[in-house]
């Protein structure tokens, strides 16, 4: 029964081959009730060297739900850039509008790394409209960088960030912050036209 598959399943997500690891993470989500037991070993796991492994624990995590929570925000502060991230990436596709939740992310925002940094807004982009006032809050003190990341999330949210729209004209037609979009700055950062869809149309 599932009482008996738990503490070998637990044990495998240790096992040497990677493949054994991520099938031990799926079958977990399969358990139902049970799994919930699994959860210090699945957040551990998300410190696996391999990124497949990694992205079935993240997955199952997922699936079990809110049970996740206490443990996920528990590593947002792992001295690991990449666990960080896995951290990020899982309460954002938990899609939980909790303001203990919003707030640990936003913290984020400002982290060392730039990924964890983009993850972070990926994640609140995620959860909607109750995450806008955080991504508002991001853009003081963001590098310019950071601020079309964060203004593309706020894209993303589409008509619910509509109280972002004040905050974004002012920042946008502001000369000293060079958020216009123009060839050279989108090959410098990397972005695309859809980048900046949201912010031409409300600059226009």
């Amino acid at each position: 029964g599932a009482n008996e598959a738990i503490p070998y399943l637990m044990k495998s997500l240790k096992d040497i081959s990677w493949t054994v690891r991520t099938a031990s993470a799926q079958s977990i989500s399969s358990i139902g009730k049970e799994s919930i037991k699994a959860i210090p070993n699945l957040i551990n796991a998300l410190e696996d060297p391999d990124w497949r492994v990694r992205y079935r624990v993240s997955n199952t995590l997922i699936e079990i739900g809110e049970a996740t929570i206490p443990g996920l925000l528990k590593i947002l502060s792992h001295k690991n850039e990449i666990v960080r991230k896995e951290a990020i990436d899982t309460l954002g596709e938990l899609n939980i509008t909790d303001p203990k939740i919003i707030e640990n992310i936003s913290i984020l925002l400002k982290d060392k790394s730039e990924k964890v940094r983009g993850k972070s807004a990926d994640a609140l982009r995620s959860i909607g409209k109750a995450a806008v006032p955080s991504l508002i809050k991001g853009l003081e003190k963001a590098n310019t960088k950071m601020k079309v990341i964060i203004i593309s999330s706020l894209g993303g949210i589409g008509i619910e960030a509509e109280e972002a729209i004040p905050t974004l004209v002012n920042l946008l037609k502001d000369p000293t912050q060079k958020l216009r979009s123009d060839p050279a700055q989108e090959e410098k950062y990397g972005l695309t036209y859809e980048d900046f869809s949201f912010t031409r149309a409300i600059v226009a």
